[in-house]
């Protein structure tokens, strides 16, 4: 009995083994149809997008044409405005320089006129000022000495 025990468990060893690899069979089979599904998916995708595009393609293409045209002539027109400007200015400053240049030499002239003339009154001022305080040193002057003379005076007379 211990042989038919034996076979009987080798049998049923290889069928669990049979089973098991039924089971990863299946799971390739339905990953293999999955993966191909997929790919076959992808595929009629990119063939309508091809369809799609063959459809289209030449408006596209027209448009951005049409768009880098547009944007150049913008670019040309923006450029002739700039360089008309800048023409301008130059002219402008030919014309002009020899103007501005004596506008600010007088300007500047007359800066140093006022400040001229701001010294000068400065000099007025600080002049009578001076003249003010030599007077009231000479007062003192004065005054010390007439101190001086009554002290001497008051000195020689007897007591």
């Amino acid at each position: 009995m211990s042989e038919g025990q034996s076979r009987y468990g080798i049998i049923e060893e290889l069928s669990k083994r049979k089973i098991n690899q039924k089971e990863k069979l299946a799971n390739i089979e339905r990953d293999t149809d999955q993966h191909i599904y997929d790919t076959e998916k992808t595929i009629e995708q990119l063939k309508q997008q091809i369809v799609n595009k063959e459809g289209v393609y030449k408006f596209q293409h027209k448009d951005y044409v049409r768009e880098r045209e547009v944007s150049l002539t913008l670019l040309e027109k923006d450029y002739q405005r700039k360089k008309a400007e800048g023409e301008k200015e130059i002219s402008d400053d030919n014309a002009n320089f020899e103007k501005r240049f004596q506008d600010w030499k007088q300007s500047v002239l007359a800066d140093i006129a006022g400040k001229e003339v701001g010294i000068e009154r400065y000099k007025e001022v600080q002049d009578s000022k001076i003249a003010e305080k030599k007077e009231i040193i000479a007062e003192i002057d004065k005054g010390i000495n007439d101190l001086k003379e009554v002290s001497s005076e008051q000195g020689k007379t007897p007591k």
